[in-house]
Protein backbone atom coordinates (compact mmCIF):
# COMPACT_ATOMS: atom_id res chain seq x y z
CA UNK A 1 0.00 0.00 0.00
CA UNK A 2 1.58 3.17 -1.23
CA UNK A 3 5.06 1.28 -1.53
CA UNK A 4 5.75 3.32 -4.73
CA UNK A 5 4.98 6.59 -3.11
CA UNK A 6 6.56 5.77 0.30
CA UNK A 7 9.97 4.64 -1.66
CA UNK A 8 10.12 8.04 -3.69
CA UNK A 9 9.33 10.06 -0.38
CA UNK A 10 12.21 8.41 0.64
CA UNK A 11 14.09 9.83 -2.28
CA UNK A 12 13.27 13.33 -2.15
CA UNK A 13 13.03 13.87 1.50
CA UNK A 14 16.39 15.32 1.67
CA UNK A 15 15.61 17.62 -1.17
CA UNK A 16 12.22 19.07 0.08
CA UNK A 17 13.59 19.61 3.65
CA UNK A 18 16.38 22.21 1.67
CA UNK A 19 14.05 23.78 0.16
CA UNK A 20 11.56 23.92 2.77
CA UNK A 21 13.21 24.32 5.60
CA UNK A 22 9.94 25.40 7.63
CA UNK A 23 8.64 21.84 6.98
CA UNK A 24 5.34 20.76 4.85
CA UNK A 25 3.66 18.44 3.41
CA UNK A 26 4.35 16.87 0.19
CA UNK A 27 1.80 14.74 -1.84
CA UNK A 28 3.10 12.45 -4.06
CA UNK A 29 0.83 9.92 -6.57
CA UNK A 30 3.25 7.12 -8.28
CA UNK A 31 6.73 8.92 -8.75
CA UNK A 32 4.94 12.16 -9.12
CA UNK A 33 5.74 14.83 -6.42
CA UNK A 34 2.80 17.36 -6.82
CA UNK A 35 4.35 19.68 -4.43
CA UNK A 36 4.40 20.62 -0.58
CA UNK A 37 1.94 22.43 1.25
CA UNK A 38 1.93 24.35 4.94
CA UNK A 39 -0.73 22.62 6.06
CA UNK A 40 -2.28 18.93 5.45
CA UNK A 41 -5.39 19.93 5.00
CA UNK A 42 -4.17 22.10 1.99
CA UNK A 43 -2.79 19.55 0.59
CA UNK A 44 -5.42 16.82 1.23
CA UNK A 45 -7.37 19.25 -1.11
CA UNK A 46 -5.07 19.85 -3.81
CA UNK A 47 -4.62 15.60 -4.14
CA UNK A 48 -8.09 15.52 -4.14
CA UNK A 49 -8.71 17.98 -6.80
CA UNK A 50 -5.57 16.83 -8.94
CA UNK A 51 -6.37 13.08 -8.77
CA UNK A 52 -9.59 12.21 -7.24
CA UNK A 53 -10.96 9.70 -5.21
CA UNK A 54 -7.80 7.46 -5.44
CA UNK A 55 -5.07 6.57 -3.15
CA UNK A 56 -2.01 9.05 -2.75
CA UNK A 57 0.53 10.26 -0.03
CA UNK A 58 0.14 13.14 1.92
CA UNK A 59 3.18 13.01 4.58
CA UNK A 60 5.36 15.66 6.49
CA UNK A 61 8.29 16.44 4.59
CA UNK A 62 10.25 16.78 8.68
CA UNK A 63 8.64 12.99 9.56
CA UNK A 64 10.36 9.82 9.31
CA UNK A 65 8.17 7.15 10.13
CA UNK A 66 4.53 8.04 10.55
CA UNK A 67 2.38 7.06 7.83
CA UNK A 68 -1.57 8.15 8.09
CA UNK A 69 -4.34 6.66 6.07
CA UNK A 70 -7.53 8.42 5.49
CA UNK A 71 -10.78 6.08 4.56
CA UNK A 72 -13.42 8.07 2.26
CA UNK A 73 -15.76 10.35 2.23
CA UNK A 74 -13.77 13.37 3.68
CA UNK A 75 -15.44 16.39 3.71
CA UNK A 76 -13.87 19.90 4.16
CA UNK A 77 -15.60 22.86 5.56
Amino acid sequence: MLEQELNKFKEVQGTLKEQNPNGGFVVIKGTEVLGVWNDRVDALKIGIEKYGDVQFLVKNIMDDNTVINFSRPLEFA
